[in-house]
């Protein structure tokens, strides 16, 4: 009311202060004095917070992370920092944990895909202790990852190994074997697969609704990976039979696939498939091979990212559609074709 102008900050503590002044530049002037002065006490080790990085790691997956994600995200999350922080770093304070500790940390993880991905957790994790006055600067946004590196190319067997696979299988997991071959003729993923119940399939519209997902970490039922994942898609003749033969051999029960469990269905996978000479085989492959034979039928890639739930075709066509050696003798005769007869 007097005409003068007052300027807040946090302190060095993380309360609140406020300064007065008779003109806003004067009162900039004197808040941007004193956040100098703070980040000074902090680089010199006299800022009053003890927290470590667990601590506060703790606070940050409970207070940002918790609200927001499924609990196989936060599963995701958590079993990622324990693997290649906690022990490393964890003990130490926040604030005290320098750029070139993070950097050799990072240099020390050898899968690519998990050292962007704990990049990006720890980017975030900084950025929240800095608007509660934890830090002042993120060491992380120096960090450089390595890129000498090539990305493993997705093993998806064709149809002849994933004919003797499934029946080398179904010899002692008859169970096992029909799911597998279930989820490689409707693209579902494992967690869709083992929630679906009978009321979710229409046998006289010949459609399998996908609504729900069985979280293999708490083994729970709960909504689908995203909103896109809720869909419907075509039941298949041979999809149909599976259902029906899995009902006769092992009985209704309140989910279709009762005997299996999506927690231990991706190591008996991966240990038979090693044992039949697939080694790099998984549940996923088999929605990996759905895609590709749609691919390969000349299916819409719109058509199938819809079947797939995925949010864009792009998903769809860079990350689940791969060449198999038919579609790449197919369309190498298609354009030999057009060349000697121009069209």
């Amino acid at each position: 009311k007097n005409g003068s102008w007052e300027g807040r900050y946090y302190n060095a503590e993380g309360r609140q202060e406020t300064r007065t002044a008779k003109t806003k530049k004067e009162c900039i002037q004197i808040i941007n004095n004193l956040i100098k002065e703070k980040e000074q006490l902090v680089k010199n080790g006299s800022i009053k917070s003890n927290i470590t990085l667990n601590e506060w790691f703790e606070i940050w997956i409970k207070t940002y992370k918790k609200p927001h994600l499924k609990e196989q995200s936060l599963y995701t999350i958590t079993s990622k920092y324990n693997k290649y922080i906690k022990d490393k770093l964890g003990k130490k304070r926040l604030k005290a944990i320098s750029q070139i500790e993070w950097q050799n940390l990072f240099n020390s993880i050898d899968k690519p895909v998990s050292a962007q991905k704990m990049r990006s957790y720890m980017k975030d994790l900084y950025n929240k202790a800095i608007l509660n006055k934890r830090v002042v600067d993120n060491p992380i946004l120096g960090i450089e990852l390595q890129k000498n590196y090539t990305s493993k190319t997705k093993f998806i067997p064709n149809k002849s190994q994933l004919e003797n696979f499934l029946n080398y299988i179904s010899t002692t997991r008859k169970d096992l074997s029909l799911l597998c071959e279930f989820m490689s003729l409707t693209g579902c993923r494992l967690g869709e697969a083992c929630a679906l119940t009978i009321k979710d399939i229409d046998f006289k519209k010949k459609t399998i609704n996908i609504n729900k997902s069985l979280n293999r970490y708490n083994n729970l039922i709960s909504s689908t990976k995203t909103k896109n994942s809720n869909r419907e898609i075509p039941l298949f003749p041979e999809a149909e039979r599976i259902v029906k033969e899995y009902i006769d051999l092992f009985g209704k029960k309140e989910t279709i696939f009762h005997m299996v469990s999506s927690t231990n269905v991706t190591n008996r996978v991966k240990y038979y498939a090693k044992r039949f000479g697939l080694k790099h085989l998984s549940p996923h492959g088999f929605r990996h091979y759905f895609a590709s034979m749609c691919r390969e039928a000349d299916i819409d890639p719109k058509v199938v990212q819809n079947w797939m739930g995925h949010m864009s075709v792009l998903v769809t066509l860079d990350l689940y559609t791969h060449v198999t050696p038919n579609l790449d003798s197919n369309e190498a005769n298609k354009l030999g074709d057009f060349l000697k007869n121009g069209h």
